[in-house]
């Protein structure tokens, strides 16, 4: 923890990062199993009716871009996310803050860099419509600072809070 936060705050802010990050997981996991029921249509469409259509596969591609990232964000509040190096409890402090603080500055450099390229990637991406679904794509794009802001939140949250995530099997 590298400022001193009143504990009732502090408190606040672990109670909303893990609530948002269980709306998180079940946001991903239904957009997963929507994924997974219209691929299951797609499959019983193309070999059993031999005519698949076409909305099912936008439609699923759209499900797991969304899943995807929204459950990136959920790795990396778990602390399930890729780590160079990995500290734990019995480490040094001053290791400890080090690689907190490298860690904070590489969330606050790629989610910064992510959001400062959204609104053009989601400008662009709004003069387009989806063949089969007619669905404008920036839907499909605003995932990208949704992502990074989310990400961001648990950063923050974390490095002020001095508290990782504990590792939970649901």
């Amino acid at each position: 923890m590298i400022a001193r936060v009143p504990e009732r705050i502090r408190a606040l802010l672990i109670k909303f990062d893990a609530r948002l990050n269980s709306g998180l997981l079940w946001t991903a996991s239904g957009l997963l199993c929507l994924m997974v029921i219209l691929v299951m249509i797609q499959i019983v469409a193309r070999y059993v009716l031999q005519d698949a259509p076409p909305w099912t596969e936008e439609g699923a591609r759209y499900c797991m871009v969304w899943s995807a990232l929204l459950a990136a964000t959920c790795a990396f509040y778990e602390g399930a996310d890729p780590a160079l190096v990995k500290v734990d409890a019995d480490s040094f402090p001053r290791l400890q803050r080090a690689v907190s603080l490298a860690r904070f500055a590489c969330v606050l450099a790629f989610s910064g860099a992510l959001l400062i390229y959204s609104p053009g990637m989601i400008m662009r991406s709004s003069l387009r419509q989806s063949e089969a679904l007619g669905v404008n794509l920036s839907l499909v794009t605003l995932v990208v600072p949704v992502f990074a802001l989310v990400i961001l939140f648990h950063a923050v949250v974390q490095f002020v809070t001095g508290r990782a995530a504990e590792r939970r099997v649901i």
